[in-house]
Parts: C-alpha cells; sequence; structure tokens
C-alpha cells in the first residue's frame, strides 16, 4: 500500500497518463517488479533448483524476500505489508527429481513415523510388562512379609508355650523335690525314732541281763519261766520221768542256784511252785 503522508509524492513521480488517477500498475511495474526481480536473481543465484522447492530453503527465502522488499519499498513510499511466493514454476526436469526425491523422503518421515511408533508401543508394552511385574514382586514379597510374621508369631507363640511348660515343670519337680525331701526327712525321723526306740529297748534289755551277770542264757530262762509261770495253775503227772516234768529238772539245788533271779525280781521255780500248790 502507499504511505498516506507520501501519497500526492506517489502519485506525482509514478502516474502515467494513459492509466487516468490509478496509480497501482505504475507501482507494480515500476516498483515491485524491478526489486522483486534483483533480489530473486542475487539469492536466486546462491542456491540450487531443488532447494527453492523444498519447504525449509522456500520458507527462508521467503521471509528474506519479504524483508528485502520492505527496505527497498519503503523509501520511495510503498509499505509492504506482506510478500509472499505462492507459486514456483521450475524447468521439469528439475523438477521431477526434486518431486521423486520430496515423495521418497516423506514415505521415509512416514515409515521413520512408523517406525518410531512401533518402537513407542514396544516401550509402553515393556513398561506396562515392568509394571505388572513389579506388581506381582510387591504381591509376592507382600505375602512374603505376611508369612513371615505369621511363622515369627506362632513361632513366639510356640515359645511362650514352651516357656509355661517349662515353668510348669520346673515348678512340678520343685514340687516334687520338695515332697521327696519331705518324705525323707519324715522317713529320717521314723527311722530316728524306730532306732531310738530299738537303742532304749536294746538298753533295757542290756541293763535286764547285766541284772544276772551278763548271761544272757539265764535271762533268757528267767523271761521264760515268768512267762510260764503266769499261765500255770496246776500239774498232773504220774512218773518223774514225764516229758513235761523235765522242764522242771532245772529246779534242782544247782539249777536253782543258777536260776535264783536278781533282787527284787521274782524267781520263776517260785512262781511255778506257787502255781503247782
Amino acid at each position: 500500500r502507499i504511505n498516506p503522508e507520501r501519497a500526492a509524492e506517489v502519485y506525482v513521480i509514478y502516474n502515467e497518463e494513459y492509466n487516468g488517477d490509478a496509480i497501482d500498475e505504475e507501482i507494480i511495474r515500476k516498483i515491485i517488479m524491478p526489486n522483486a526481480r534483483s533480489f530473486c536473481r542475487l539469492e536466486g543465484s546462491n542456491k540450487y533448483g531443488r532447494e527453492f522447492i523444498e519447504g525449509e530453503t522456500r520458507t527462508v527465502f521467503q521471509q528474506n524476500f519479504e524483508q528485502a522488499m520492505r527496505e527497498a519499498c519503503e523509501p520511495v513510499g510503498i509499505e509492504i505489508i506482506q510478500a509472499l511466493i505462492t507459486r514456483i514454476q521450475p524447468p521439469e526436469q528439475i523438477a521431477k527429481p526434486v518431486r521423486d526425491r520430496e515423495l521418497a523422503k516423506q514415505e521415509e518421515a512416514k515409515y521413520q513415523q512408523q517406525i518410531l511408533q512401533q518402537e513407542q508401543e514396544r516401550l509402553l508394552a515393556t513398561k506396562k510388562a515392568e509394571v505388572k511385574q513389579k506388581q506381582a514382586l510387591v504381591a509376592v514379597d507382600r505375602e512374603v512379609v505376611q508369612i513371615v510374621i505369621e511363622a515369627e508369631r506362632e513361632q513366639e507363640v510356640a515359645v511362650t508355650e514352651a516357656n509355661q511348660r517349662l515353668e510348669v515343670a520346673k515348678l512340678r519337680l520343685k514340687a516334687a523335690q520338695d515332697e521327696a525331701d519331705a518324705i525323707l526327712a519324715r522317713g529320717k525321723a521314723e527311722a530316728d525314732v524306730i532306732r531310738f526306740e530299738n537303742e532304749a529297748e536294746a538298753a533295757g534289755w542290756r541293763r535286764a541281763v547285766e541284772a544276772f551277770s551278763g548271761n544272757g542264757h539265764l535271762y533268757a530262762q528267767y523271761v521264760l519261766y515268768n512267762k510260764l509261770a503266769s499261765s500255770y495253775r496246776r500239774i498232773m503227772a504220774n512218773t518223774a520221768d514225764s516229758p513235761i516234768m523235765k522242764v522242771f529238772e532245772a529246779f534242782t539245788a544247782e539249777g536253782t542256784a543258777r536260776a535264783t533271779p536278781p533282787q527284787g525280781a521274782t524267781s520263776p521255780a517260785s512262781a511255778a511252785a506257787s502255781n503247782s500248790q
């Protein structure tokens, strides 16, 4: 477009009579086209033909073209709003290989995209498998922990029960030992009593034997006669050599002297004679 402040100047300089009041053709023919051709010749000589067809070079070229057109047109009162390269018509011998190459690049990009997509799908599947594996491992670890905890709990219960049984066994052993000690003490006391009684009885027998001058035979005879004397009331015998009379053969003078009881003791012969009367 024309700079409004310089519209009169531009009109006077570039308008021609054959076009009447219109000035657009003059601006295109005298300003736009010469600058565009000049830039394209200079910049185009530095590039290959295929580079103008491909996207990246064409985009850069278009940006540079727009900037160059602004710089060239603004001094003469023309403002460039936008400069686009809408159509390029290279020779067919150049365009066809470029198109084929571009199609090949697009195919390659498509295949690369497919490969990338497949790789991403593979990675996704791998990650899903890893997640499932980790979940399975976590579940297994949780199960192992539960088993270990249960085993430890059962072990603690078993140890507690074993300790309880041990304490009960200790108490029973202590009770048995106490009972055994009591039985032993009671048996010892009873044995001591029996021993003391036996010793006392033996002491009595010794004293009794000592009364017969230490003659145990005489004391035994004395005891026998003393037992018999209390049982006889009357004796009847037909002959002097009767077996029953042989018991009294000891009552001879010699036997009487031997059987004389100690002082204060009752003679068995006297007891027998008293019983026979």
